[in-house]
């Protein structure tokens, strides 16, 4: 979420085609089919002499994740009156200040957005973990659902696990539209 509230950020700043390129780039992970994108991941990592494991499967799940921050945070962003960070710079503030006080505060639901997006589609993703996880023994919680379901059917463990994590996503996005709700209806007054 950090990664991807920053590269937007970023390309906000840009103009042009540089900023067209850079968008360009950062929406291919999200158009690529999963199965491109795992087997592109493992090429990448196998010519790089990275051994697979935990840091293959986080940078994995970070490449793909960071694009759905990116497209919640840039519309939050042009709606940004650019002023405020200006007037902030003015009133003494210095650039790192306007942005922790100034700009990320009213890029919060766009970001926990972001993160909840970005946390379901990582939870859900089994075939890029499958391509970087290597044979280490890393379980995912979807790889662990597809191993167990292999075997012969899913424990009865397993069923509440997926409930709380189904609950868990519920409750973040009611929290996240009742949060945007009000800062709506504080804006109209």
């Amino acid at each position: 979420t950090i990664l991807g509230t920053v590269s937007a950020i970023g390309i906000h700043s840009l103009r042009g085609r540089k900023r067209k390129a850079i968008t360009f780039f950062n929406n291919i992970p999200m158009l690529n089919p999963d199965i491109i994108t795992g087997v592109s991941l493992f090429l990448l990592f196998v010519s790089l002499g990275i051994s697979q494991g935990y840091t293959t499967v986080i940078l994995a799940h970070i490449t793909f994740c960071t694009p759905f921050v990116v497209l919640n945070v840039m519309p939050r962003l042009t709606q940004l009156n650019p002023n405020i960070y200006e007037a902030a710079l003015d009133l003494g503030a210095t650039p790192m200040q306007a942005l922790r006080k100034v700009i990320i505060p009213q890029l919060r639901g766009a970001m926990l957005t972001g993160f909840i997006l970005s946390f379901a589609m990582s939870i859900d993703d089994f075939v890029v973990t499958v391509f970087t996880k290597g044979n280490q023994g890393l379980e995912t919680l979807s790889t662990f659902i597809y191993n167990d379901a292999r075997k012969g059917g899913l424990t009865p463990e397993l069923r509440p696990l997926m409930s709380i994590v189904f609950l868990t996503i519920l409750i973040l996005l009611i929290i996240g539209n009742i949060r945007s709700s009000k800062q709506a209806k504080n804006k109209k007054k």
